[in-house]
């Protein structure tokens, strides 16, 4: 029952230069506006939610939280699908103790934030991970992440979550990955640079 064909970043929460730019077109009802009478029927939000949340509380920065709270509610007031993507983690190892327990951690209280937001949001698990070691580790782990939101309960139990390819989402790795069974809310993610 989704259906989504034409998407477009607003990039800047990631933590670029372009921060605050990103911020005031994710307020802006009439950028958004501008964006879906071109055609467009859903949002991608990269955010690095690591410059968001605090380690010594384990809890997300309110302030910046707030902006993120706008997005999702002003895009799906437009009546588009947002993908929540929790960028620029490049070189995150599924391997690593203190990156997995962030992570998870994270996603957490993302995933209970959210819960009862409309379907209409989808939640990207990580973007273009530079990790090649071992395919079925990097897709078990994000099974375990899945887990986490689906356990949050309310929408997230049947929300669209994206899974990351390893090696940075490319599509040859495809015959490598083998998503479980039983979930029908997964997709997974390919991003293609050549024409």
């Amino acid at each position: 029952y989704w259906n989504y064909y034409r998407g477009v970043n607003i990039n800047g929460l990631e933590g670029t230069s372009r921060y605050n730019d990103a911020a005031n077109n994710l307020k802006n009802l009439n950028t958004l506006k501008d964006i879906k009478n071109q055609g467009f029927d859903h949002i991608r939000v990269p955010v690095d939610f690591r410059n968001f949340y605090d380690s010594s509380t384990g809890k997300l920065n309110e302030t910046k939280m707030a902006i993120v709270d706008t997005a999702i509610d002003n895009i799906i007031g437009l009546e588009m699908g947002v993908m929540l993507d929790f960028h620029a983690w490049y070189e995150f190892d599924p391997t690593s103790a203190s990156d997995t327990a962030t992570f998870k951690a994270i996603w957490k209280l993302i995933a209970e934030r959210y819960k009862d937001k409309s379907d209409l949001l989808m939640f990207e698990l990580m973007n273009e991970p530079h990790y090649k070691a071992s395919t079925s580790r990097l897709i078990n782990f994000q099974m375990e992440v899945v887990q986490i939101i689906r356990a949050a309960g309310g929408k997230n139990a049947n929300r669209l979550i994206l899974i990351a390819g390893p090696d940075g989402n490319q599509p040859w790795k495809l015959p490598e990955v083998n998503i479980p069974a039983g979930d029908d809310n997964l997709i997974m993610v390919v991003h293609l640079y050549n024409p």
